[in-house]
């Protein structure tokens, strides 16, 4: 990974088509350990393993106003995980 800085480096990863979430979002975190890669400069690393978190799973739908019906653009969205009380903030565009 030629963008790494000397020092340490955490590693975000996800593959979202699979359920696997996005680990560099706040909501995630906690429930396993980020990987974290220390480097010198000009080092070479090829000795660490990225597992990725428990498969997710996927909330699609939209926020409609109660009276009209009517869809309404850019709502927010704070999803909080009841276990750990962390939560994210998202703000939903409508196509």
């Amino acid at each position: 990974m030629p963008c790494l800085e000397p020092g340490a480096n955490g590693i975000y990863i996800s593959k979202e088509n699979d359920y696997y979430p996005n680990t560099l979002l706040s909501i995630f975190r906690g429930d396993w350990k980020n990987s974290i890669v220390h480097i010198s400069a000009g080092e070479t690393r090829n000795d660490f393993e990225i597992r990725l978190p428990p498969k997710g799973a996927r909330l699609t739908g939209r926020v409609v106003d109660a009276v009209s019906g009517k869809i309404i653009e850019s709502a927010i969205l704070i999803l909080c995980r009841a276990k750990t009380r962390v939560a994210i903030r998202l703000t939903l565009i409508t196509p």
